[in-house]
């Protein structure tokens, strides 16, 4: 049984419409449980969790954001918890690129969806 996998994501959007943003941002990888949590306003935003028997489907989606008037961007893998049966439902998670927690849920079981593989989508 590995220990839980602690992640900072870029952005954590909650379903009781809080957004929190790096690094206060926390995804946490477990073998039975994942846990989205707020490192900065605990009090003010509880930690969402939920097993991986209630979870369902992953979707993994890949995108640009750009920024102006600066003209710069970033690539972005968007982790959206839509099938969830509790209260772990419509969180979404944004990840930086270059980041292994997608390699991370697969390797622990959970069933995930990668919406990129479609032709011309996604980073090349």
């Amino acid at each position: 049984m590995a220990a839980d996998r602690q992640i900072r994501a870029t952005e954590i959007q909650f379903p009781n419409r809080w957004t929190v943003g790096w690094p206060a941002a926390q995804l946490i990888i477990g073998d039975d449980v994942l846990t989205a949590r707020s490192l900065a306003m605990p009090r003010r935003i509880p930690a969402f969790s939920v097993s991986k028997d209630a979870v369902g489907d992953i979707a993994v989606d890949h995108h640009v954001r750009v920024y102006l008037p600066m003209l710069h961007w970033h690539w972005w893998i968007q982790v959206t918890f839509e099938q969830a049966a509790t209260n772990f439902a419509g969180v979404t998670v944004m990840l930086p690129r270059r980041t292994k927690a997608i390699d991370e849920l697969r390797a622990r079981g959970y069933s995930v969806t990668d919406r990129t593989d479609r032709a011309g989508s996604g980073p090349a």
